[in-house]
């Protein structure tokens, strides 16, 4: 199909916009994990073969989809949350679109989309996640059972925030604060690729799950086994998509 594509720039980070040939009216923020990015105006939606495949489909049925570089292990801090919201916003400004968007988000992208399901100004219409990290605490708690990789994600978060290693305990119970103050209205679903996930199965989507089956009004669940790849999610998230339009 032919792709249209619109480059920005916020805050020094590089956007893209994906422009459909026959738009539906809604758009699509995709947060990624850590290996997201964008170089020049191609990214990793585009260059790697399953996720173009699921970026096609979802502008084939018309969403217009937008995302910015988010510069590695972002760990959810809140510059990357300001820029996501800037761009949800001059997005809204420049396209004929419905002012509630829809997110999708894979991994440690899930801690961006906290903080955005929390913003009033941001608008969110529903939330599809891909094994995604919702505790930033228990992934720390998870990776000091080897000391290198603990090690790593304590500079990665240190790095990202621009903080000294014992602020991270604070910032790990702000992200905990957010996530209890999720709008229960906001319908999310789950999908979750069995032993495939760089994250915990346990500690984040099932737990996510039990604190929240009660409070949040839509919670859909998905657990696939091995060897579906992020491709195949597409038709389930565009069924639960289209539910709430």
């Amino acid at each position: 199909m032919s792709v249209r594509k619109r480059t920005l720039t916020i805050e020094e980070e590089k956007c893209l916009l994906h422009l459909p040939e026959k738009p539906n009216g809604y758009g699509i923020l995709l947060v990624g994990d850590r290996n997201h990015y964008i170089q020049g105006e191609t990214s990793l939606w585009t260059q790697h073969p399953t996720r173009k495949n699921l970026l096609e489909g979802l502008m084939e049925a018309g969403y217009t989809i937008f995302y910015c570089d988010q510069g590695g292990a972002h760990w959810g801090n809140d510059r990357l949350s300001v820029v996501l919201g800037r761009l949800k916003s001059l997005v809204m400004k420049t396209e004929i679109l419905n002012q509630h968007i829809h997110i999708l988000a894979e991994g440690m992208g899930a801690l961006l989309v906290l903080r955005l399901m929390t913003d009033p100004s941001v608008s969110v219409r529903s939330a599809v996640f891909i094994n995604p990290c919702f505790y930033l605490d228990k992934q720390l708690e998870e990776e000091k059972t080897n000391r290198f990789f603990y090690k790593k994600m304590i500079q990665e978060i240190k790095s990202s925030y621009g903080i000294e290693e014992k602020e991270i305990e604070d910032v790990c119970k702000k992200l905990g604060e957010i996530c209890e103050k999720l709008d229960p209205s906001i319908p999310i679903r789950l999908i979750q690729a069995v032993y495939q996930a760089p994250y915990s199965m346990e500690k984040q989507t099932r737990f996510f799950i039990k604190e929240k089956k009660q409070t949040q009004k839509d919670l859909e669940t998905t657990f696939y086994l091995p060897g579906k790849t992020i491709e195949q999610f597409l038709q389930p998230i565009l069924t639960f998509f289209v539910k709430y339009e």
